[in-house]
């Protein structure tokens, strides 16, 4: 009969020490659940602030390109050279190097790919 009970103590404390490792287990993977949705918060938040700062990065690099864009038109070149009274005038025809578009695609091999160098051609003849 010792013997029969020793057996029966021994099946019930394996299934409670089976039962608890379970509950243990699943207590885990529920905190790993947690912590992993917390951290997806976060990235999405630290996202949506990256792209908000290249929204307003985009937009403000726009704005310096059309002041850009403004600055070297022919007539604004002429007005401040009138304001300032440099006495500039422009170049002729003898002095001006035009870059044919061919010229600009030949330089910009892998020679010149460590140095972010940007070749611009010129602008079409009565382009201004």
């Amino acid at each position: 009969m010792m013997a029969r009970d020793r057996q029966t103590h021994r099946l019930l404390n394996r299934i409670l020490g089976l039962s608890l490792l379970v509950l243990l287990l699943a207590g885990a993977s529920g905190l790993g659940i947690v912590w992993l949705r917390q951290q997806i918060g976060v990235s999405a938040a630290e996202t949506q602030q990256a792209r908000a700062s290249i929204e307003a990065l985009a937009w403000k690099l726009r704005s310096v390109e059309a002041e850009i864009a403004a600055c070297t038109k022919y007539e604004f070149l002429m007005a401040q050279n009138r304001a300032f009274q440099l006495g500039l005038v422009p170049p002729k025809e003898d002095q001006i190097v035009r870059v044919m578009p061919g010229l600009a695609e030949r330089f910009a091999d892998k020679r010149y790919q460590d140095y972010n160098i940007v070749f611009v051609s010129a602008p079409e003849e009565g382009a201004r």
